[in-house]
């Protein structure tokens, strides 16, 4: 995934993953600041129980961050579509 384009971010290195999702360093590049981009991992994202659990930890997060501390979240539903941003 290194240098994937991703709705206007770009995938650097795996920062660390735990059981259902894994996390990376990236880069907005219109604004030139880095951030923490987390994802399902890709085998879990056809189980139901683990996309409803990851969704639910997302919006834990974001109602628990001060303005600015979290700027976006997307949940993708692309299964078996890129993801991928155009270049």
């Amino acid at each position: 995934r290194a240098g994937q384009a991703l709705r206007g971010y770009v995938i650097h290195e795996l920062l660390g993953e735990g059981a259902a999702s894994q996390v990376y360093r990236g880069t907005q590049p219109g604004l030139a600041r880095d951030v923490a981009i987390k994802m399902i991992k890709p085998e879990l994202a056809d189980t139901p129980m683990f996309v409803q659990r990851f969704e639910v930890q997302a919006r834990i997060s974001f109602a628990g961050c001060g303005a600015g501390a979290l700027t976006d979240c997307w949940p993708s539903r692309a299964r078996g579509r890129s993801t991928r941003s155009p270049a």
